[in-house]
């Protein structure tokens, strides 16, 4: 058989685990897991194929070591590099732990995992029609999610799969939180907006504003304010940048629409109201108290911080008073910080200036021409955004589900710009 025949159907079976990674990602972190787990050792299959079939006889011992390396090295990208730098200050961050064995452990089961993710993607998603197959897949998963809100709220009080309650949080669909159910809104609902662009489908276009209505009402019910700030600011650039009047006014009316409905409707209000002034006033002050005594810890290490997996330990030594929340910082960045220090945390924020400034860069000929694909590109840009700010005031880069869905979010616009550099490969169709 073939090597081309053979790395393809490999790249087959690496596609179908994406999707389910995509698909079951909402309900089970462990089915996440298992996903990637079972997609890199198809790829380490792959690889080492590919390997056996190309490699030389008779190189030096040296030219065999980097004919392996390259066999092995990540499907190349925009990110590689600040990549690179970013998992080399972590190592240091490791090496430099009072718990290294811990830090250590964080490093191959936590953070390796992300960017693992992240070159799968970039590694089997190829083609126009791979991207279709995992956009068809994300946005019915993404349906099931949003009609589970909806009837978790509306209906029962209880979510369809795992007969949660609605807290007072607000409503949590599959998720363990409401938050976290805010944290995969910020990334959907810009995707289910950017369809509002399309020219091929403009015959569901009404059924798309009652999408993007019902995942506003969604996002609102959740009481995230943190994911409500995000989404308000993934779409504004996405409507700043797609340079459509007519859709700012849209989005002002669909404001009014959903204020109007919340006026309208006893269960929003009955839930709303048990937002006292007091609870969020505590809630602002002990999280403000967390970041202060996190900053505490930066301060004692600034450069590569305390360790990978080590802020839950440390912190205790660091606290001033019993918080309702100990564990986590509720600020992935000042948390970050804590751990890898400022060195890390500037590595961090370098893969995301590299990506915006990367893909902007090339954006600008393909959305003047008002492609298709290139507003999917802003939907999935806006979506970051949106994760990167609700991130801000919350755990989502600590969350299994949420990491996973960021940075296969982040996979999806790289391997998307490539596309729309490629002249022969530009055009998609959606399902």
């Amino acid at each position: 058989m073939k090597t081309e025949i053979v790395a393809a159907r490999l790249d087959t079976a690496l596609r179908f685990f994406l999707c389910l990674l995509v698909f079951w990602l909402p309900y089970s972190p462990a089915a996440v897991e298992t996903c990637v787990i079972l997609s890199t050792v198809l790829w380490i299959v792959k690889r080492t194929f590919l390997w056996q079939k190309k490699r030389k006889s008779g190189l030096p011992f040296k030219g065999k070591c980097l004919e392996l390396i390259g066999a092995f090295a990540p499907a190349k990208s925009i990110l590689n590099r600040p990549i690179a730098f970013f998992l080399a200050v972590c190592l240091l961050s490791v090496l430099s732990s009072v718990f290294w064995a811990q830090a250590m452990y964080g490093f191959f089961t936590k953070t390796l995992e992300w960017f693992v993710i992240y070159f799968l993607v970039c590694e089997a998603i190829k083609e126009k029609r791979h991207v279709a197959l995992v956009l068809g897949v994300f946005l019915f998963s993404a349906a099931a999610v949003l009609a589970d809100g909806i009837w978790q709220f509306h209906v029962t009080g209880r979510d369809i799969f795992f007969n949660r309650l609605v807290t007072v949080g607000g409503v949590t669909g599959p998720f363990k939180h409401a938050n976290s159910f805010g944290g995969y809104l910020t990334v959907v609902l810009p995707v289910i907006f950017s369809f509002l662009f399309f020219r091929k489908i403009r015959r569901w276009r009404l059924l798309i504003m009652l999408a993007v209505f019902v995942s506003l009402w969604v996002g609102v019910i959740t009481f995230s304010r943190g994911a409500w700030i995000g989404i308000v600011a993934g779409l504004l650039l996405f409507l700043f940048l797609a340079q459509r009047k007519v859709f700012l006014t849209f989005l002002l009316a669909l404001g009014v629409v959903l204020f109007s409905f919340y006026l309208f409707s006893p269960v929003a209000r009955g839930t709303i109201s048990k937002f006292s002034t007091y609870e969020m006033t505590e809630t602002s002050r002990q999280r403000l108290g967390l970041w202060q005594d996190s900053l505490r810890m930066i301060e004692d290490k600034p450069v590569f911080g305390h360790g990978l997996n080590s802020y839950m330990k440390i912190f205790q030594a660091y606290r001033r008073e019993t918080y309702e929340f100990p564990t986590y910082a509720h600020n992935c960045y000042v948390q970050m910080a804590a751990e890898i220090g400022l060195a890390g945390l500037a590595c961090f924020l370098g893969i995301m200036v590299t990506l915006f400034k990367q893909i902007f860069s090339n954006f600008v000929s393909t959305i003047s021409k008002k492609e298709d694909l290139s507003f999917l590109l802003l939907g999935y840009l806006s979506g970051i955004l949106a994760f990167l700010i609700h991130s801000f005031v919350d755990t989502n880069f600590y969350s299994l589900q949420l990491v996973a869905l960021f940075w296969f979010t982040v996979g999806m616009a790289v391997v998307i710009d490539k596309i729309l550099n490629n002249p022969s490969n530009r055009a998609i169709r959606i399902p």
